[in-house]
């Protein structure tokens, strides 16, 4: 019999728990996306070696140290996303090609396999203890990017860009954007990211297993860490100066007091003062984004203002193919026009059918979050509660730019799902069910003399 604690990330030598830790260390640590080795982006080996792993484990390790292949209403909803996806690029493989967009929508496809892929890897290869114990980590490397972020925002030095092209010199390309002021006179703040929108909802996604880890924290110590750690992912967050930060993070916090109000009332005083520490960390930072929320500059800037021009142009897209879409992503940008917004994107690309698929995914990552939070198994319950908030968060940055189109969201998305689902406990099957039934009928009384 194997002791409590026995095997678990990080006291095993399971390659699988630490290769996904590896992943998720290079989300947060590299800008992976402006990078290429020979010819590709490096998560895309880092991947394929992972899912290799992960095939060689199901094929050879038996028991429980064998990944487990348990299907959720999550799995399901990921399989019709991406079928839909599938099926807009080959119902339009001739118009498609006439107009040289088929190999993009191909290669799109194939970024969105690995998307899913690495859901299901971390969903079968983690155990519910495990999953608890990434807590720490995810708030760790957040904190280095966050605190990357502010320091880029004070000097305008970007650490992980000079890193990374120490590391990989002349695979590394700086953004455009890096050297562009935007139309307010903001300097652009890239984190470990291509874009100050992608750094802030990474950061922010953070911020609920910060404020979970300190509601479950069982140490002071603990609970100190995860408060500073906050701290420092709320300054971050500002530090990239979009209006997107604040929203996603008011729909986190909103969703963990939808599931925690007791708690999360409770820890209401050290939120406040949280709140009022972050100038100390990034000054000015947190005046400005209040200034482009006000009622007049929110609706009067040029983002928004593009926002609302991209209905009434994407019309015709629309009413030509309004079930399955033109094609997936094949709406490119840099040849149509950026539309910020994942809705629209997907709603051009995959129709409505698509726009469908991709709700139920989040509303499926929803149910299975809730289904280990009901458990209140202090192994279970955290992680599935954290990744309520990044999925509610994710819902809400969908509207305001276009996440899939940065890699790193829909990564850092997939991997929290991932530890979310390994979280939720396995539904009885149904000789299981029937068993229950017949423990819960009475049995017949017995009748005398016949």
């Amino acid at each position: 019999m194997v002791p409590a604690g026995a095997d678990l990330w990080p006291r095993t030598s399971r390659l699988l728990p630490w290769s996904i830790a590896a992943f998720l260390a290079m989300l947060f640590l590299f800008p992976f996306d402006s990078t290429t080795v020979t010819g590709a982006k490096p998560d895309r080996p880092l991947l394929i070696g992972i899912a290799a792993l992960w095939l060689l484990s199901l094929a050879l390790i038996e028991g429980r140290r064998r990944p487990r292949l348990n299907g959720t209403v999550l799995h399901a909803a990921f399989l019709f996303f991406v079928v839909m996806a599938i099926l807009s690029v080959l119902l339009n493989a001739d118009t498609l090609r006439l107009h040289g967009e088929l190999g993009l929508g191909i290669k799109k496809l194939i970024v969105l396999i690995f998307f899913v892929s690495l859901f299901a890897i971390v969903a079968s290869a983690l155990r519910p203890r495990e999953a608890r114990n990434f807590i720490p980590l995810i708030v760790g490397l957040g904190c280095v990017a966050a605190l990357g972020a502010v320091w880029e925002y004070r000097t305008g030095f970007n650490p992980f860009y000079e890193w990374g092209g120490k590391f990989f010199p002349g695979g590394l390309d700086l953004p455009s954007v890096a050297t562009e002021k935007d139309a307010t006179g903001r300097i652009p703040v890239l984190g470990p990211t291509i874009h100050p929108l992608a750094a802030a909802q990474l950061i922010a996604m953070v911020v609920p297993f910060a404020i979970v880890g300190a509601m479950y924290a069982e140490t002071k110590q603990r609970k100190i860490f995860y408060f500073l750690g906050t701290l420092i992912l709320l300054a971050g967050v500002f530090a990239t100066q979009r209006k997107t930060g604040p929203l996603v993070l008011a729909a986190g916090i909103l969703t963990l007091i939808a599931y925690k109000p007791r708690e999360m009332l409770r820890m209401a005083p050290a939120g406040v003062v949280l709140l009022l520490a972050v100038p100390l960390v990034a000054p000015s930072a947190l005046g400005s984004v209040r200034d482009q929320l006000r009622p007049g500059a929110a609706t009067s800037t040029l983002s928004t203002r593009d926002r609302t021009s991209d209905y009434e142009a994407i019309g015709p897209e629309v009413l030509n193919h309004p079930a399955i879409g033109r094609g997936w992503q094949t709406y490119d940008p840099e040849r149509y026009r950026v539309l910020d917004n994942e809705y629209l994107s997907i709603l051009v690309g995959n129709g409505w059918l698509g726009v469908g698929a991709f709700v139920l995914v989040l509303i499926a990552g929803f149910a299975v979050c809730t289904r280990a939070i009901r458990t209140d198994d202090p192994a279970r319950a955290p992680p599935a509660l954290a990744a309520a908030g990044a999925v509610a968060m994710m819902a809400v940055a969908s509207a305001t730019f276009d996440t899939i189109a940065f890699a790193v969201v829909p990564y850092t998305l997939c991997l929290f799902l991932g530890l979310a689902t390994a979280c939720a406990p396995p539904r009885p099957d149904g000789i299981a069910r029937a068993a229950a039934r017949l423990r819960l009928t009475p049995a017949p009384a017995s009748r005398s003399g016949s």
